[in-house]
C-alpha cells in the first residue's frame, strides 16, 4: 500500500504526463499553500463562524475540509520537490512532541498496532 506521499508523487507525475497538471517548484507550492490557507479561513468564516460573517459576493459552495485537503496536497508537492518524505517527517515530529510533552502516547499507540 502506498503512503500519502507516494500516492501524491505518483499522481502528479501521471497528471503532468497527461498534460493536465504542471508540477510546481517548491516556491510555487509554498505560495499555493499560503493562498489555500486564505481560502480555508474564508470558507471557515462563511460556514462555521459564530458571528454570521457574510461575503459581498455570492459564492456559497465552499468547504473548509476541501480547502484543508488542498493545503495538505500542496505540502506533499512541496516535500516531493525537496525529496522529503513528509509522512516520515510527520511521524518523527509527533514522536518529538510526544516526548517533549512527557506523555509518550505514541510508543503506546504503536505497541497496540
Amino acid at each position: 500500500m502506498r503512503t500519502n506521499q507516494q500516492l501524491v508523487s505518483f499522481l502528479i507525475r501521471k497528471w503532468e504526463d497527461a498534460g493536465e497538471f504542471v508540477i510546481p517548484s517548491f516556491l510555487k507550492a509554498i505560495t499555493f499553500i499560503v493562498t489555500e490557507v486564505g481560502e480555508l479561513f474564508d470558507a471557515w468564516l462563511r460556514t462555521m463562524a459564530d458571528d454570521g460573517f457574510v461575503r459581498n459576493h455570492g459564492e456559497k459552495d465552499v468547504d473548509p475540509a476541501e480547502e484543508l485537503a488542498d493545503i495538505v496536497l500542496m505540502a506533499y508537492v512541496a516535500a516531493d520537490a525537496l525529496g522529503i518524505d513528509l509522512d516520515e517527517e510527520l511521524h518523527k515530529k509527533l514522536g518529538k512532541m510526544d516526548k517533549k510533552k512527557m506523555v509518550s502516547w505514541l510508543d503506546k499507540a504503536q505497541a497496540d498496532e
